[in-house]
C-alpha cells in the first residue's frame, strides 16, 4: 500500500481493502484535518499503523480477528498521576457498547459514549479493580489494573449479550425506534444516518414522521396528527421533561419543532398502547432524548440551510468528569416565502438554543442541568396591498423557556432511580387589526389583542427494580404546581343589512381575565412477569389528579408479548386514557372561560412482528380507540391560515359526544450498504359523533401509502427518493346565499346587492387524492480539517398541485348573481433548497 497526502481516513479505508484485515474504528476518533502519507508496500501492518498513527493520539490493540483503533491520552493536569482508556465492545461483531457503567474500584467511574470509549483521569497510582456492566450484557472485571504515574492503562472489554432485563423490554404495541441504535429489541425505523439524507424541509425531524404508517401531517405544518389523534393529545418529552408549545410559527400551524435534529440522540415514538409510565395524553408518546457528549475533546457542526442557520458543539470539563453540549438555531423562513407565492409582506422569523451540561458523581450517580428557550416572531403588514383578501397588521411573539435537573442513581445492578426538578414558562403576546374589502360573509373589521403566559414548577421521579431475571417492577410520582394568565381583548364590525334593507355594522366584543392556578398530582406503579421464556406481561396503573379541573382519574393498563420463534413477536394491549385540559390550552380567544372534564378513551391493539433472514422487517398492527367525553373544540371550516381565526366567518364550535378511531397498519423496511428501503400502507378511520351523525375528522385519510428508496454508490453520495399517497382530507361545502336589497339602478331595474356565507354539512366532501414525491441528493466531502455534507433538496418534484380547500366566487351570468368554483387552494409547490453541514 501507498498514499501520499490523505486524509487519515482514506488511508485506513485504503489498507483495510489492500490487506483484507477487520480494521474497527470510529471516524469521529479520527483528527479530520491530518493528512498523512506511507510507502508502505513493504512494511507489516503493525508498521503501516504505527506510521499513520504516530502524533495523533491514537493507538491500536489486536485480537485473532480484528484490530481496533482507541485513543490514548496521558494524564491531565497532574503528572504524578495517570489515566484510563478503553473501549467497551459486543463478543460478537465488535459493534460499540454505549452508557456501559465503568467503574474503578475507588468511587471513581464514568459511562461509555455512543462510540464504546471512556476515559478516566488523574488516577492515582496504583493496583486496581475494574468492573464493566451494562443493560443486556453480562459484567466483566479486570482485578489487577495497575496504573502507572504520567502513562495510560489502556484496556478493552468484548461484553456477551445476555437476555434482555424485562425493565428494558419494548412489551406494548405500537412502539417505534427513531435514531436510537442503541437498543435492539424495539423496531428501528429511522437511523441518525437515514434522517440526514431523508427528503424534508426545514431540517425537522416530525418531517421525516410522515413515512410512518397511522401519522398524518400537512405541508406547512409539522404537528402529528398520530391514529387519527390530534396533536395536543400526543406527549412530547425531551430528556424527561414535557414540552407543552414544541413547535416553531404556530401562527402557521406549526411549522417546526422547537428542537434541533442535531441534537438529539434518540427518540421512542409510542404510537399507541403505552404503559402507565406516561400519563394525561390519549393518542402517543414522542420521547426525545438529546445526544451524549463525547467524554474527552471538541466536536463542532455548523449547519447552513435556506431556512435556517444551526450551531451544535460538544465537549468536556472537570478531568473528563463533565461533559456538555450545546445547539443554536436561527430561522430564516421568508427567505423561503419568497421562493414561493406567500406575499413579501410576510415575515417569520424563530431561534432555539439548547445547553446540556452533566457530571459523573463517582461511579453511580450522573447529575445534569438541561436548558432550553425558543422564541418566535411574526409581522405581517398588508397596508399597500389592497386586494380582496383585506388589509391589516399583525404581529405576534411567542417565548419558550425550560430548565430541569436531573439526577440518575444507579444504586445496584438491578435498582436505578430518576429525579427531575424542573420550571417552565410559555408567552405569547398578539396584537393587530384586519379590514375586509368586498367581502360581506363576516367580520368586515377586527382587532384584537392577547396576551396569554403558563408556567409550572415541578418535581418527578421514576424507580425502576429488576427483583429477578422473571420479575421487574417500576414506579413513579410527580408534583407540579401551574399558573395561567389570560388577558384577551377583541372586537369585530360585522356589515349586515337590517329589515329596512339597509347596510349597517354590527359591533361585537370579547373580553377575558382571568389567572387560573392549579396543581398536578401523578403516581403509577407497573410490574411486569415472565412466567414463561416466551411469554411477558405487565399490568399497570396510573393515577391522575388536577386541582383546575377537579379531576381525578384512574387509568389501568395491561399489555403482554409472546415470542413465537424464529424472529416473530406478538404485542397485545389493553388500555384506559384520560386527558385533562392544561391551564394553557383554555380557549380565552373564543369566549371560553370555564374548563371541560377530562376526555377519556379505551384503546386495543395487537401487533405482529417477523425480521427475515435477508434483512428484511415487517409488522401489521390493529388498533381501536373509543373516545368518551371528547372536549369540545373550534374549527375553521375554510382551512385556511388566518391572522384571527377565532373572529373569522368560518369559526365553528364543534361538540362531539364520542370518537371513534380505528385502522390496520403495515410497515416492511430493509437496510444494506447500497440499497435501503421502507415502505408503508394504512387503512384507518377517524369519526366523531356530532348531533346524532358519525362525521369524519378533518384530517381522516382513509388509504395512505408511501415508500422511501435510498442509494449509496460509495460513501461520499447518498440519494433519497420518498414518495407518499393519500385519500384526500375530508371539507365542509361552501355556499352563498343571495338577499335582495330594495336598490334600484338609474334604469329602474332592481339588483341583487347582499349576499352572505353559509356552509353545507359538516366534512362532508372530500378534496381529491394528495401525491408528492421528494427528491434529496447528499454528497460528504473530506476537507483538511473536518468533513462537509452538502444536499440538495427537492420539494415536491414533479410540482404537484395538491388542495387545501375549493375556491368560489360570485359572478354575474344573464343579470344574475350565480356561485361558481375558481381559484382553488393549493398547498406548497415545487421548492428546491440547498443545505450545508461541516463537523471538524
Amino acid at each position: 500500500m501507498e498514499v501520499t497526502d490523505v486524509t487519515i481516513e482514506t488511508a485506513l479505508t485504503e489498507l483495510r481493502s489492500r490487506t483484507g484485515i477487520g480494521l474497527v474504528y470510529s471516524p469521529d476518533l479520527l483528527p479530520p484535518d491530518r493528512r498523512v502519507s506511507c510507502e508502505c508496500r513493504d512494511r507489516t501492518v503493525r508498521e503501516a499503523l504505527e506510521i499513520l498513527l504516530r502524533d495523533t493520539g491514537l493507538t491500536f490493540t489486536a485480537t485473532a480477528t480484528q484490530v481496533r483503533i482507541i485513543p490514548v491520552r496521558t494524564a491531565v493536569g497532574n503528572p504524578g498521576k495517570g489515566s484510563v482508556a478503553g473501549l467497551v465492545v459486543s463478543d460478537s461483531d465488535g459493534t460499540a457498547i454505549p452508557n456501559a457503567l465503568v467503574e474503578l474500584g475507588d468511587g471513581r467511574g464514568a459511562l461509555t459514549d455512543e462510540h464504546g470509549r471512556f476515559l478516566l483521569l488523574n488516577v492515582p497510582p496504583g493496583l486496581y479493580h475494574l468492573r464493566v456492566s451494562g443493560l443486556g450484557w453480562d459484567s466483566q472485571e479486570r482485578p489487577d489494573l495497575r496504573v502507572a504515574a504520567g502513562e495510560t492503562a489502556l484496556v478493552e472489554f468484548r461484553l456477551i449479550r445476555r437476555v434482555i432485563p424485562l425493565s428494558a423490554l419494548v412489551v406494548s404495541p405500537g412502539s417505534y425506534g427513531i435514531l436510537d441504535e442503541v437498543r435492539d429489541y424495539a423496531l428501528q425505523t429511522l437511523t441518525r444516518k437515514e434522517i440526514e439524507t431523508v427528503p424534508q424541509l426545514g431540517e425537522d425531524v416530525f418531517r421525516s414522521l410522515r413515512r410512518l404508517p397511522g401519522v398524518a401531517s400537512g405541508d406547512i405544518s409539522t404537528r402529528l396528527y398520530l391514529r387519527g389523534g390530534t396533536d395536543r393529545e400526543v406527549l412530547m418529552l425531551l430528556d424527561g421533561l414535557e414540552l407543552y408549545e414544541p413547535y416553531h410559527l404556530k401562527d402557521f400551524d406549526g411549522a417546526l419543532g422547537i428542537v434541533d435534529i442535531n441534537a438529539i440522540g434518540g427518540i421512542d415514538l409510542h404510537a399507541g398502547g403505552f404503559p402507565a409510565d406516561y400519563g394525561n395524553h390519549m393518542t402517543g408518546v414522542f420521547d426525545m432524548q438529546t445526544r451524549a457528549p463525547p467524554p474527552e475533546g471538541v466536536r463542532t457542526t455548523l449547519g447552513l440551510s435556506i431556512t435556517n442557520a444551526s450551531l451544535l458543539s460538544q465537549g468536556h470539563f472537570g478531568s473528563g468528569k463533565g461533559q456538555w453540549l450545546l445547539s443554536a438555531r436561527r430561522g430564516y423562513m421568508d427567505i423561503a416565502f419568497k421562493l414561493t407565492d406567500v406575499n413579501d409582506d410576510i415575515n417569520p422569523r424563530y431561534y432555539d438554543a439548547f445547553f446540556k451540561a452533566q457530571y459523573q458523581l463517582g461511579s453511580r450517580h450522573l447529575l445534569s442541568l438541561d436548558l432550553l428557550q425558543a422564541g418566535d416572531h411574526l409581522w405581517l403588514n398588508t397596508e399597500e396591498i389592497g386586494t380582496d383578501a383585506g388589509v391589516g397588521e399583525l404581529e405576534t411573539n411567542w417565548d419558550n423557556s425550560y430548565g430541569w435537573l436531573t439526577w440518575k442513581a444507579y444504586l445496584t445492578p438491578s435498582v436505578r432511580a430518576r429525579t427531575l426538578a424542573s420550571v417552565g414558562r410559555v408567552t405569547r403576546r398578539r396584537v393587530g387589526y384586519w379590514e375586509e374589502l368586498g367581502r360581506a360573509t363576516g367580520p368586515e373589521a377586527v382587532d384584537s389583542r392577547n396576551l396569554a403566559r403558563f408556567s409550572f414548577v415541578g418535581l418527578k421521579q421514576d424507580w425502576t427494580v429488576d427483583l429477578r431475571d422473571r420479575v421487574a417492577f417500576r414506579a413513579g410520582a410527580l408534583v407540579k404546581r401551574l399558573f395561567g394568565d389570560y388577558n384577551y381583548d377583541s372586537w369585530t364590525r360585522t356589515l349586515t343589512a337590517d329589515p329596512a334593507g339597509d347596510v349597517v355594522g354590527v359591533y361585537d366584543t370579547t373580553v377575558v381575565r382571568m389567572e387560573p392556578t392549579g396543581t398536578e398530582v401523578g403516581a403509577y406503579g407497573s410490574v411486569r412477569v415472565q412466567p414463561f421464556s416466551w411469554l411477558t406481561t405487565e399490568g399497570g396503573l396510573r393515577w391522575d389528579r388536577f386541582s383546575h379541573t377537579g379531576d381525578s382519574d384512574l387509568s389501568p393498563r395491561l399489555h403482554a408479548l409472546v415470542d413465537l420463534g424464529e424472529g416473530t413477536t406478538l404485542r397485545a394491549g389493553w388500555g384506559l386514557y384520560h386527558q385533562t385540559q392544561g391551564i394553557h390550552e383554555l380557549e380565552a380567544p373564543d369566549g371560553e372561560t370555564e374548563f371541560t372534564p377530562s376526555e377519556r378513551a379505551t384503546q386495543v391493539a395487537l401487533g405482529l412482528e417477523h425480521r427475515f433472514s435477508g434483512g428484511i422487517s415487517t409488522r401489521v398492527e390493529a388498533y381501536n380507540r373509543a373516545i368518551h367525553r371528547p372536549r369540545r373544540f373550534y374549527l375553521n371550516l375554510w382551512r385556511e391560515v388566518l391572522a384571527f381565526p377565532e373572529l373569522d366567518a368560518d369559526r365553528r364550535r364543534i361538540d362531539p359526544t364520542e370518537g371513534l378511531a380505528k385502522g390496520l397498519e403495515l410497515m416492511a423496511l430493509r437496510e444494506g450498504e447500497t440499497w435501503d428501503w421502507t415502505a408503508s400502507y394504512a387503512l384507518s378511520s377517524t369519526e366523531q359523533r356530532i348531533e346524532g351523525v358519525w362525521v369524519p375528522q378533518f384530517w381522516d385519510q382513509t388509504h395512505a401509502f408511501s415508500v422511501t428508496v435510498g442509494y449509496r454508490p460509495n460513501q461520499a453520495w447518498n440519494i433519497t427518493a420518498s414518495w407518499e399517497i393519500h385519500s384526500g382530507w375530508p371539507i365542509t361545502p361552501e355556499l352563498y346565499v343571495v338577499d335582495t336589497i330594495s336598490v334600484f339602478q338609474g334604469d329602474g331595474t332592481q339588483w341583487p346587492m347582499w349576499w352572505r356565507g353559509e356552509f353545507g354539512t359538516l366534512n362532508s366532501i372530500r378534496l381529491p387524492a394528495y401525491h408528492r414525491l421528494d427528491l434529496r441528493v447528499n454528497r460528504r466531502f473530506q476537507l483538511r480539517r473536518g468533513v462537509l455534507d452538502a444536499y440538495l433538496d427537492l420539494f415536491n418534484a414533479y410540482n404537484q398541485e395538491n388542495l387545501r380547500s375549493y375556491g368560489y366566487r360570485l359572478q354575474t351570468l344573464n343579470n344574475h348573481l350565480v356561485y361558481v368554483r375558481y381559484g382553488d387552494e393549493t398547498l406548497l409547490p415545487f421548492l428546491p433548497s440547498l443545505g450545508f453541514r461541516w463537523e471538524f
